[in-house]
């Protein structure tokens, strides 16, 4: 992703949760996308990533047999979920995306497969007058998330990811 004049792009190193339920490991460095989950019934700031559409997906890639996709090639998972923004980073890019801050977000797959380093849990913490989401456990796929914000806003789209994001996880995996 290519940030044209007027955008400018922030990368936040990080992972997608819930390989446990979706049994599905993207190709490695192929855009993929990123939907607002609004069904859904637990998270209200709940975004899915999911690999592209047919239409989409680059020809070369339609034949490959991702890893644990039960045999099945590309073109077959093509607009399947492989899993969810992790909590935090879920609610930001719904708030970057909604007020348009962000023209875009895409998620990137780097190749690895590791168990969390939190422990699952549905509580909830408070922090300077701020609420953070704990974490859940899970498997979790490394990947890399690109948001294309507009530059007009781009002082406004930092705060919104300091208020949505621990400072120490942020400061640890953003590149702006």
């Amino acid at each position: 992703m290519q940030a044209a004049d007027g955008e400018h792009l922030v990368k936040i190193s990080w992972s997608i949760k819930g390989y446990h339920a979706f049994h599905i490991r993207p190709p490695i460095n192929i855009d993929l996308n990123i939907e607002i989950e609004n069904n859904n019934r637990y998270d209200e700031n709940a975004v899915l990533v999911k690999i592209p559409d047919l239409v989409d997906l680059p020809e070369h890639v339609l034949n490959q047999l991702p890893e644990g996709s039960n045999q099945r090639p590309l073109r077959q998972l093509a607009g399947r979920p492989v899993g969810r923004v992790p909590a935090n980073v879920c609610k930001a890019f719904k708030q970057l995306l909604q007020t348009q801050m962000a023209k875009k977000v895409i998620c990137r797959y780097t190749g690895m497969a590791a168990p969390s380093r939190n422990p699952p849990s549905h509580q909830r913490f408070h922090r300077t007058n701020r609420i953070f989401d704990i974490p859940g456990g899970g498997a979790e796929l490394s990947c890399d998330y690109f948001i294309l914000i507009n530059k007009s806003h781009f002082r406004e789209a930092m705060r919104v990811l300091e208020n949505c994001i621990p400072f120490q996880d942020l400061d640890a995996r953003l590149s702006a």
